[in-house]
Order: C-alpha cells, then sequence, then structure tokens
C-alpha cells in the first residue's frame, strides 16, 4: 500500500510524515489524525529524506491484513472467549459474564500491544521514493 506525504520531522533513521487521508484509510484509527483532516505517521527514513521533502511510503500488504486481523480479530476471540468463562465456567450473571470478557477484551490489547512492539518494524511503513525535494 503506497500513500504520498510531506516529511514534517526526522529524528535517525525514523521521519515523521503527514498524509492527507486517503479512502483507504477513512476509518482506520491507527495514526494521529490533524484538524485538518490529514493525519501523522511515524515511519522508517532508509533512503535520508529531509524535512520538506514529498516522499512515496510503502507498508506491505500482508502487514496490513495481519494488524487488522490482530487488532480485530484475536480482540473479538478475548472477547467471546471471557464471556464463554464468565458465563459457563464461573456460572456468573450476565452483567458479571460482560465483566469479565471486557477484562479479557482489555488484556488482549496489552498482547497485542507487546507483541506489535516484539515485531519492531514489520508493521512500520517506510519511505521508498523521494519525489520531489522541500526546502528543509
Amino acid at each position: 500500500m503506497d500513500e504520498i506525504g510531506t516529511v514534517e520531522r526526522v529524528s535517525g533513521n525514523k521521519a515523521e510524515v503527514r498524509f492527507e487521508k486517503s479512502k483507504a484509510c477513512q476509518s482506520c484509527k491507527a495514526c494521529r489524525v490533524a484538524s485538518d483532516g490529514s493525519m501523522k505517521v511515524e515511519v522508517i527514513n532508509p533512503i535520508g529524506a529531509k524535512e520538506g521533502d514529498r516522499v512515496k511510503c510503502n507498508i506491505a500488504g500482508s502487514a496490513v491484513v495481519k494488524a487488522a486481523f490482530l487488532v480485530y480479530g484475536v480482540s473479538l476471540i478475548a472477547l467471546f472467549f471471557g464471556l464463554f468463562i464468565g458465563l459457563k465456567i464461573m456460572k456468573l450473571t450476565q452483567g458479571g459474564a460482560l465483566a469479565v470478557a471486557l477484562v479479557f477484551m482489555a488484556l488482549s490489547f496489552i498482547f497485542i500491544r507487546f507483541y506489535g512492539a516484539r515485531k519492531g518494524d514489520y508493521y512500520t511503513a517506510t519511505i521508498v521514493d523521494i519525489i520531489s525535494r522541500g526546502g528543509g
């Protein structure tokens, strides 16, 4: 998946790039959205782009699918598993089972956070081309 954006800040081998939100990104909340509708994303900068440069960034399609499964699939499975534990094993009321399910879901988000950090830059976009040099 390729996106075009402008480098706003460079720090080591990482850069913060501002993108206009595309149709593919409309429903995703993974990035920080600015008041003007654009979004800022930290990306890997292996080609030495500088502030103000217009760049093309890429993230592998397989990484997008895997990330979506991690966030939505794992959390949903944890929710239903917690509901099952609460209702069938702990014999709780529906409210109690729902509380257990929400705890399992919260734990799944913690797991996802640590798993993503362990995978390093696998789920991070990379600058693949400088389209035009800026004044920075």
